[in-house]
């Protein structure tokens, strides 16, 4: 297993803004396996917390590298899992993770699935306002894919939707 950075790019002048955290995983025989298919396999295993956590530090360690290397204003987006963020130390291992780095917060994004954020509303919201307050920014991704409504997303403090392709190809 491996991180990969996905750059962001603003379509206007093509500028990175920033990048995307991207776990990969590939064979001894150099053939990659489909994220869709090893991350339910963590998903269901309960691996994907620690992966989850993994991810997070490395990509908070690359940021520093892409920060040092002459990008200060680079930021890093990284997914996580429904059962990461479910966790009752979920932001406890947050506010670990930038300590120990010391990567500035609000360099970093969290992507937070549509069906995630849609989930039992105080707790959710209890724990995006959390986040917030540490500084880091959250988006909300694959949106269009579950039937969350827009009058209860607006309720959230997001920074960001990323809408899902599948959603987009069916607007014509």
């Amino acid at each position: 297993l491996f991180v990969v950075y996905q750059p962001q790019v603003r379509l206007s002048d093509g500028a990175v803004l920033g990048v995307e955290a991207l776990l990969r995983w590939r064979t001894d025989e150099g053939h990659f396996v489909p994220p869709d298919q090893f991350i339910t396999l963590a998903e269901a295993s309960g691996l994907i917390i620690a992966l989850g956590d993994w991810v997070l530090r490395v990509a908070c360690h690359e940021l520093l590298r892409l920060q040092a290397l002459g990008y200060p204003d680079m930021k890093m987006s990284v997914n996580v899992s429904q059962l990461q963020f479910r966790q009752p130390d979920f932001v406890d291992k947050l506010v670990l993770a930038i300590s120990d780095t010391r990567v500035n917060a609000s360099a970093l994004e969290l992507e937070i699935t549509e069906s995630v954020a849609m989930e039992d509303p105080d707790v959710m919201m209890a724990r995006f306002v959390a986040i917030k307050q540490l500084g880091f920014s959250i988006a909300i991704d694959d949106f269009g894919t579950g039937y969350s409504s827009l009058s209860r997303l607006r309720q959230l403090p997001i920074d960001r939707l990323k809408i899902d392709r599948a959603f987009v190809n069916e607007l014509s």
